[in-house]
């Protein structure tokens, strides 16, 4: 009797593992091509329009910026797609890895931090991240209709500007990124869908190693 409860229990087991997985591969299988091509610089640059270069600071050593500075400046669509000639980039460091030209700044209050990338001396995207999260953990725990408070103890990096953002955008270390589409239902935000992409910029791998892991361990 327990050797068949075993059994039975093991047959469960396997065919929930092999749906969980289904489920992934059916995700990944669907990402969608990014068209997106960043223009890179020199890889020499040591002054980038009037900004000095500096890879050697840690990014734990900046002084901190607000994350409200952020969204207030003239940023269009939660940072995307502004102009900001000459460059101001405020308490936050310059830095060039191979002709990848970014800048990462430091957030108040354990909110970590934001990396903008330019190019041609325009701002591409600047893009918060609290901590780089599991690509698998995300995907498998994510479905439509899921509560923005519950998708928030999923992954604590979410933030919403001032509670009218419809869409989050999460990028993971393999060059993907996860775009969510929130709908306001009544006084609370669903998932409305949510789509894989190839990471255009590819950020995460772009960037220095050290900033890197300062983000990925940052707590």
């Amino acid at each position: 009797m327990k050797k068949k409860i075993f059994l039975v229990s093991s047959l469960i087991l396997i065919t929930v593992l092999i749906l969980i997985f289904a489920k992934y591969q059916i995700i990944t299988l669907k990402t969608e091509k990014n068209s997106y091509e960043y223009s890179f610089e020199e890889e020499n640059l040591k002054i980038y329009h009037g900004i000095n270069i500096n890879n050697e600071i840690s990014a734990a050593k900046l002084q901190e910026e607000s994350l409200d500075n952020f969204q207030e400046k003239s940023y269009v669509d939660y940072f995307r797609g502004s102009f900001l000639p000459p460059i101001n980039i405020g308490k936050g460091v310059l830095r060039n890895n191979n002709g990848f030209i970014y800048s990462i700044h430091k957030l108040a209050s354990e909110q970590g931090y934001i990396i903008c990338t330019y190019s041609e001396g325009s701002l591409i995207d600047c893009y918060h991240m609290l901590n780089i999260p599991s690509k698998m953990e995300t995907l498998l725990k994510i479905h439509k209709g899921m509560k923005r408070t519950r998708l928030e103890k999923v992954d604590s990096k979410i933030k919403f500007v001032k509670d009218k953002q419809a869409t989050t955008v999460h990028r993971f270390g393999d060059g993907t990124m996860l775009e969510i589409q929130y709908k306001k239902v009544k006084d609370n935000w669903e998932v409305k869908d949510y789509i894989l992409y190839e990471d255009g910029i590819n950020l995460l791998n772009r960037i220095l190693k050290k900033d890197y892991d300062i983000v990925k361990n940052n707590k």
